[in-house]
């Protein structure tokens, strides 16, 4: 003020000051912090001690500091992002934070440009509030709610898978931004099986039975991935069922399957050759019963096939043999002969032959390993039970499911070509060693006899039989 006489007083005559602001009456100083943007219109009045006036009128703008800044309210985890934000009002230079909250993990704010960047490291909601203060520390804030969605792989693969069905697995995928790349990232799909690399959809039959481990891989098109990791068995339908390389002909007979793989229930047949004459497979359980009616040799298939029409098969050749316990029960009458049980002495019958042609003693002792059933074929076991000697053919008992062990004893002239006989059946792959042969465990059951033919320079010779009964 100039002019006029002290002292003065200061009074806003008309319109009003900005918000937050007041004048001193006895200084005329207005302050204060405008509350308010806007454009006001006021006039200032001073009035000396003479009640001398003097007015002028102002129109005042109050600007206010504003954020200008977009953020998606929905982001893709793992891409990379870049916020640019804008500032109106105030005076720069700026600062920049987060005042309330937290940005996405992998986000961060440039303080001196306000700048958003990163890539989301983590799927979820996240709330924040951007602030912006200016150079003289007037601020500004805004605030946000951002959701970070993950491109996820949504595949169920079975654990379990049968060789040689038909499978399609689809997969589902959330997040992301179509269209998609499907691989293998890591391992191999079961033998047969294949991804389609624009769809996904892993597809075929399995070849081969195992165990294997594979990792599904999907790619957006902004390049960001998704990973899931399978281990899946295949399985597959196999049989097992034994059969007796050699049975009795009139003696029954039962061989249970067992199958394993595959999804029940089963149906059985015999898909080549023919069972044994007598003999028939039960399609829905696939036991194998019946007694042999005619010898000979007999080749047959089992077949196995599951719900699903997944089928094992099994190659088998059964010989059926005449039962030897007729002929060993008649030596038993012809000569009188009773076996005994649980005592350490066998009977020795005497043999109706002139003891002229006998070359020696035939005796038997129970348990010893080691007895003597004819002058040139004897048996050598621990596990024969009993026997004694007949006219023409001699009798032992064993236990069955044993390696049986001969002795071919001289013959008293140079001979060539030992072949062994069971049942009248020449034997292959049996050879002598130190005049010894040996039957396997599994043709050692139920009755059957045994004897040794030679070639020698004044014609074939052959030894006395051994009927053996198995127990």
């Amino acid at each position: 003020v100039s002019g006029g006489t002290s002292a003065y007083k200061w009074t806003i005559s008309k319109g009003k000051l900005p918000n937050g602001l007041s004048i001193n009456s006895s200084t005329g100083k207005i302050t204060g912090k405008p509350t308010k943007a806007g454009t006001f219109n006021f006039t200032v009045k001073v009035t000396d001690k003479n009640n001398i006036a003097a007015t002028k009128a102002f129109t005042v703008k109050v600007t206010q500091t504003t954020l200008a800044l977009t953020v998606p309210t929905t982001i893709i985890h793992g891409k990379s992002y870049t916020w640019t934000p804008k500032v109106s009002g105030g005076t720069s230079a700026y600062k920049w934070s987060i005042s309330k909250g937290k940005l996405p993990d992998g986000l961060s704010i440039n303080s001196s440009t306000g700048k958003i960047t990163g890539k989301p490291a983590k799927a979820g909601t996240f709330n924040f509030t951007v602030k912006v203060t200016d150079k003289n520390n007037v601020a500004a804030t805004k605030a946000f709610t951002v959701k970070v969605t993950q491109t996820t792989l949504n595949l169920t693969v079975p654990a379990t898978i049968i060789r040689g069905k038909s499978y399609t697995w689809t997969p589902k995928v959330s997040g992301g931004t179509s269209s998609y790349k499907w691989t293998i990232s890591k391992g191999k799909l079961p033998d047969g099986l294949s991804i389609n690399a624009s769809t996904g959809k892993i597809t075929g039959k399995p070849a081969k039975a195992g165990t294997f481990n594979f990792t599904v891989k999907v790619t957006d098109k902004n390049n960001v991935a998704a990973t899931k990791a399978f281990t899946v068995k295949v399985t597959q339908t196999t049989l097992n069922l034994t059969v007796p390389a050699t049975i009795i002909r009139g003696k029954s007979y039962t061989w249970t399957p067992k199958v394993t793989g595959g999804t029940s229930a089963y149906t059985w047949t015999i898909s080549k050759g023919s069972l044994p004459t007598g003999m028939k497979i039960n399609a829905s359980t696939g036991k194998i019963t019946g007694k042999p009616t005619k010898t000979g040799s007999f080749s047959f298939t089992v077949k196995a096939k599951d719900k699903n029409s997944i089928a094992a098969t099994k190659a088998f050749t059964v010989k059926v043999t005449e039962s030897a316990s007729t002929t060993a029960q008649t030596l038993q009458t012809k000569n009188s002969a009773q076996l005994e049980t649980g005592t350490s002495s066998i009977n020795s019958l005497k043999s109706s032959t002139p003891e002229t042609l006998q070359t020696e003693e035939l005796t038997g002792v129970q348990g010893n390993g080691a007895i003597n059933l004819a002058a040139t074929l004897n048996v050598s076991s621990d596990d024969v039970v009993e026997a004694y000697e007949g006219k023409d053919s001699d009798l032992v008992k064993v236990k069955a499911g044993k390696d049986l062990t001969f002795i071919v004893g001289d013959w008293g002239v140079d001979v060539s070509n030992v072949t062994v006989y069971v049942n009248d059946n020449a034997l292959e792959g049996i050879t002598l060693e130190d005049n010894r042969f040996t039957l396997p465990a599994e043709i050692v059951h139920d009755d059957f006899k045994v004897s040794v033919k030679a070639q020698s320079e004044s014609g074939e010779l052959e030894s006395e039989e051994v009927y053996v009964i198995s127990e």
